[in-house]
């Protein structure tokens, strides 16, 4: 059976205590006096003073009740004392027996008994009054949590008490006073403030207070308890002084640190607010401002008891030149407030006046503006109060009684009338800063990030239209109540200096600052401000677009291209074609192999039909060069210049580009004529493969930005490889300026989404939408004939050889990083994580030995078995590595193993040489099946669509290196399922690679660890457990390479 927690007043503290019910049935028999033997029962009536009550838990039951209490207040947010108390209750006594609390207030006790109040100690638990304020308010909410514990009837009287108490508070009928405690000291407290109704609300409490909420208060002489109006009284106060106090306290927690007091009214508004309600004055002191304070209050009390109230009237100045604002006091009917006469006239026409204004003499009137001048300082030096007269001010000073001293009046029963038209005049009004951007004409019609545009701006203030001299002006008077076309009016001044400020700032405003506008991203919201934006001709379907209203047109077949486009190609080209026409840069990231290379020269044939086109250039991978050679010629029938090697154009480059129209180069050699290529205005320029350009301050990155073009377009499958800035890199690049600098955009959009903000992810991915374009091949409307791939993780297990290896390189780590200088450890470390890597290869790779290869790594073991299968099958296999070293070392080995020719592609091959191993892997019949790569030199760009197997033979640090690696194979054009096998030594650093990457699916901001320099900051201990050998992974396999 749950407990009952009760709640009961002692003085001014609550008493909460905890009841058992008792066995009514045996209860009710003692009663009825209906026990056969003299055996009492146990919960009868002991011969001490104040026995303990017996319907309590047990003493061996303490921890449980203290702990009900701890989840109790610590719930609502009140303090916990530490220990348990106990408090002596009256309670109703019946036969030696106390009657249960649940039974004297949940209904009436049986007629025929004629219980006396008897003391008994309960075990309960004191709180403060303020701390019960927010207790009981909290109850409602926190009851269906506690489902061990049944609420009282006293409890739930002592919620709805604090509710009323509420409803007090949000109604202002609240007093700021003093009050005179038992023992003589004085303590500053707040009282509730009751009407004629209210006082009848309070009387209907009394009559339904729980006998339990008194219990604990000193029998009277008469042997009855606290009356229970005595007691609803002290209840209510309690309830209105505590919950004034929370609310005083939360709001000075957020003014700083307090100021010094000394003052009686400076310290009694600080005990106000204060968990303890001791006035800091001495004793004398106290007592004298407890005195004026009970003065004040009776003057409060005859000013609301009387039938007529003071109110002022204001005046307008009565010229336009004129500044004087007249304020006039006015003795008003309560009842009638249309019965109104100036104070200074009540005892000259008191014969005419209504009957409650005759008892009102000129003593009393000046008696009242006394009281209500002390409510206001501004009044207080300006009104005479003999003579009765009105008071004057100007502008300014009638804005500051408005705001500091009119609400104070108002809230002491006083009144202030404004002249008929001060409702309306004192709207805010809000000013609407319109600009109406120009449809650039002429020369200037070709939209660049760099453009500047001109703005009209129409200006608007409420409903009404101003022009820049009058809001010039208006900002000039620095009030906000002025004389406006002929009519007073409050201007937000903030408001009119923040939309001069924008239209200032706004007045040359480039392409790329405009975007920024339209998508928020220098849009600061000011209170009072509406900044709307107006656009015509292409700027308005650009803007249209970036909206999502405007869709993107289509367009006919590309003129002169020799290839019949997908459809998800064709809306790819109608997509870079809007954004181009319309003086954006776009990154189309379609996923390796559905065609971004004919896409982008779709591109160009729209362009080179325009008069006067310029030459184009693109920029890409050095094995990519011829691939774009082929592909220009295939399509486009165009013969690219090669800007490449030796023999490349320097000083005739601007006539050559112009008869090729076409320039196609590679990074390498853009960083070494970076300052020729600049020079030449292209009409578009070209980023393959751009994320080579994904740090933002490497040269690499620097060149490409300071190419000069119409337009830019960047094309790479993986836009994202180690976090979103990367985005931001190319972004750059493509618009510069629009993203904001790097700075911000990691502050604003990083940082967040590695603490896991969904939001600041859904808003980059807003922002970047218009500008970027990427269909997945997994899309089921991009490439429904492409085959499946087919992706599995080959566990190598290490040899005898290799284990020993690796445990020698672990061990010479901490050694050598032990006393490793802290500005070389980053080299250190790099050169750890290779050995490593080059040992789960093979041993004769990290030894950097030319002896035998067979039998001394599980790694080759399994790449040899991979081989032979597919060889068995007459498939053609791509073998990738990260070391070019290892694959120069595998290339006769695998040769001579299968008895067949092993292409080798890395980064030492000509330009010549990678295209005929290309051509010969791609096209001969009975050419080579074995193609073995460098990740890093042929990783992209490259067309091997008659691969249906490929291996990665070492791990890089992400996947988008991988899978763009693999859909060299895995594009359009491939026609049987590709399989892809992982080599991983098991319980080594790859395998923790391996888990790094199963965590980078998501955007690789989430990444913890991305590269090799990442590790550089780990402690020793930190890298012994990321890089030790498990031995477990190893003892089930290794007999495998045993003889």
């Amino acid at each position: 059976m749950p407990y009952v927690l009760h709640a009961t007043l002692a003085r001014d503290v609550v008493f909460l205590w905890l009841e058992r019910p008792p066995d009514l049935a045996e209860l009710n028999k003692h009663l009825r006096g209906e026990w056969a033997s003299a055996k009492e029962p146990s919960y009868a009536l002991s011969t001490n003073t104040t026995p303990t009550y017996p319907f309590q838990p047990l003493s061996a039951k303490r921890d449980e009740v203290e702990g009900i209490f701890r989840r109790l207040l610590t719930a609502a947010g009140v303090f916990f004392p530490p220990e348990l108390a106990s408090a002596p209750l009256w309670l109703p006594t019946y036969k030696q027996c106390p009657l249960p609390a649940k039974l004297i207030d949940g209904g009436q006790p049986p007629t025929h008994l004629t219980p006396r109040l008897h003391a008994w100690t309960v075990i309960g638990q004191y709180i403060t009054m303020v701390d019960a304020a927010l207790f009981f308010l909290a109850i409602p909410s926190l009851w269906e949590n506690f489902a061990d514990i049944e609420m009282g009837y006293d409890l739930a009287f002592w919620a709805s008490l604090a509710q009323y108490a509420a409803v007090l508070l949000a109604g202002g009928r609240v007093l700021p006073t003093t009050r005179l405690a038992p023992q003589g000291n004085i303590t500053a407290a707040w009282e509730p403030i009751l009407d004629q109704k209210e006082q009848l609300r309070c009387a209907m409490f009394a009559r339904h207070m729980p006998l339990v909420c008194r219990a604990a208060q000193h029998l009277h002489s008469d042997g009855a308890l606290l009356p229970a109006e005595d007691a609803c009284e002290a209840i209510l106060r309690g309830m209105v002084d505590g919950q004034m106090r929370i609310c005083l306290q939360a709001r000075s927690a957020n003014d700083g640190q307090p100021t010094r007091l000394s003052s009686p009214y400076q310290l009694w508004l600080q005990a106000l607010q204060a968990t303890n309600p001791a006035l800091p004055l001495p004793s004398a002191a106290a007592m004298k401002w407890h005195l004026h304070l009970a003065e004040w209050r009776a003057r409060a009390e005859m000013v609301r008891e009387l039938p007529v109230r003071l109110v002022w009237q204001v005046y307008e100045p009565s010229t336009e030149e004129d500044e004087t604002w007249t304020l006039s006091p006015f003795l008003e009917d309560v009842t009638d407030p249309s019965s109104r006469f100036p104070l200074s006239a009540i005892s000259e026409i008191a014969s005419e006046l209504p009957s409650g204004f005759k008892t009102i003499s000129a003593t009393r009137c000046r008696e009242i503006l006394r009281y209500a001048l002390a409510y206001s300082p501004m009044l207080h030096g300006r009104i005479d109060c003999d003579a009765l007269t009105s008071a004057t001010c100007t502008t300014d000073e009638l804005l500051t009684f408005l705001r500091d001293e009119a609400p104070t009046l108002i809230a002491a029963g006083f009144g202030v009338y404004f002249p008929t038209w001060w409702e309306e005049a004192t709207q805010r009004r809000t000013l609407t800063v319109s600009g109406a951007i120009r449809q650039p004409t002429g020369e200037e019609a070709t939209l660049t990030y760099d453009a500047l545009l001109e703005v009209d701006w129409q200006l608007a203030l409420g409903d009404e239209t101003i022009t820049l001299r009058e809001l010039e002006t208006l900002a000039a008077l620095k009030s906000p109540l002025v004389r406006w076309r002929g009519r007073w009016a409050r201007l937000d001044q903030q408001a009119l200096q923040h939309g001069l400020a924008l239209i200032r700032r706004r007045r040359k405003t480039t392409f790329t600052q405009m975007l920024q506008i339209f998508l928020d991203q220098e849009r600061t919201p000011v209170p009072g401000v509406q900044e709307e934006w107006i656009s015509q001709g292409s700027i308005d379907e650009l803007m249209g677009y970036l909206r999502g209203h405007q869709k993107i047109k289509e367009l006919p077949p590309p003129p002169g291209l020799n290839a019949t486009l997908r459809p998800y190609q064709q809306r790819g080209v109608n997509w870079l074609f809007f954004l181009t026409e319309h003086g954006l840069s776009p990154l189309l990231a379609d996923s390796m192999g559905l065609g971004k290379t004919v896409q982008a020269l779709a591109l160009l044939q729209y362009q080179r039909a325009r008069p006067n086109s310029g030459p184009f250039l693109v920029v890409t991978t050095t094995s990519s060069v011829t691939n774009w050679q082929q592909e220009a010629q295939r399509f486009c029938n165009l013969n690219p210049l090669i800007h490449h090697g030796q023999r490349r154009h320097r000083e005739d480059l601007w006539q050559a580009a112009l008869r090729h129209e076409l320039v196609v180069t590679s990074y390498q050699v853009l960083l070494r004529d970076v300052e020729l290529l600049r020079q030449i205005p292209w009409q578009g320029v070209i980023l393959d493969e751009a994320h080579q350009v994904k740090n933002h301050g490497t040269k690499q990155a620097r060149a490409a930005r300071a190419l000069n073009a119409r337009y830019r377009l960047a094309l790479t499958g993986t836009p994202v490889e180690n976090s979103a800035l990367d985005i931001h890199a190319i972004e750059s690049f493509l618009n510069p300026g629009l993203l904001g600098s790097q700075e911000a955009f990691r502050q604003r959009f990083i940082l967040p989404m590695q603490r896991d903000d969904d939001d600041a992810k859904h808003e980059l991915q807003q922002l970047l939408a218009p500008f970027i374009l990427r269909r997945l091949k997994t899309d089921p409307e991009i490439a429904p004939e492409l085959p499946p791939k087919i992706e599995e993780i080959e566990y190598c297990t290490l040899t005898t050889e290799q284990a020993g290896i690796y445990a020698g390189i672990l061990q010479h780590m901490e050694e050598t990083l032990a006393d490793t200088d802290p500005f070389k450890r980053q080299g250190a470390v790099f050169r750890l994580i290779q050995r490593l890597k080059q040992c789960c290869n093979h041993p004769a790779h990290y030894l950097k030995e030319r002896s035998p290869l067979p039998r001394r790594s599980g790694k080759l073991l399994r790449l040899e078995e991979l081989l032979a299968d597919a060889l068995a099958e007459d498939q053609r296999i791509l073998v990738f590595t990260q070391f070019a070293d290892w694959g120069k070392t595998l290339q006769p080995y695998l040769a001579e193993r299968f008895g067949e020719e092993v292409l080798f592609f890395a980064g030492h091959s000509t330009r010549k040489q990678r295209a005929e191993m290309v051509e010969r892997f791609e096209h001969e019949e009975q050419g080579p099946r074995i193609f073995l790569i460098s990740l890093k030199a042929g990783g992209n760009a490259l067309n091997l669509v008659r691969a249906s197997t490929v291996i990665h033979y070492d791990r890089w640090w992400t996947k988008a290196a991988e899978d763009q690696a693999t859909d060299r194979a895995h594009r359009i054009g491939q026609t049987k399922t590709v399989h892809v096998h992982t080599l991983v030594c098991a319980g080594t650093l790859e395998q923790r690679i391996a888990d790094l990457i199963d965590g980078k699916q998501r955007l690789a901001d989430d990444i913890i660890v991305s590269n090799e320099h990442d590790l550089e900051k780990l402690s020793i201990d930190q890298l012994r457990d990321l890089l030790a050998l498990q031995q477990d992974s190893l003892a089930a396999f290794e007999p495998m390479y045993l003889e």
